[in-house]
């Protein structure tokens, strides 16, 4: 893992395996362009945490209701279900 500040070298980046860009990264950035093009796998923080997690997934989107929400459906569920709920600032990978 190689850490770099102030920028992203683009021979670099089209050399990875894997880039998990953060969400404030626009999907038409042209490093990750450059990378698609390359055949480099981008994957999305959430399907990083979709490909590993155990149970199933339920995603909960919008602007509004993302603390409401998951606590409505741990309700409706009666308990059967573990909801985990994330803030806005909270990674789905913790």
């Amino acid at each position: 893992m190689r850490l770099e500040l102030g920028g992203h070298d683009k021979n670099i980046v089209v050399q990875q395996d894997l880039i998990i860009p953060s969400p404030g990264v626009p999907a038409d950035s042209p490093l990750l362009k450059a990378a698609n093009a390359n055949g480099v796998a981008i994957w999305s923080e959430i399907e990083l945490a979709y490909r590993f997690r155990k149970g199933k997934l339920i995603g909960i989107t919008g602007s509004n209701g993302k603390n409401y929400h998951p606590l409505l459906w741990s309700n409706i569920s009666c308990g059967r279900h573990r909801f985990r709920q994330f803030l806005l600032a909270t990674s789905a990978l913790l």
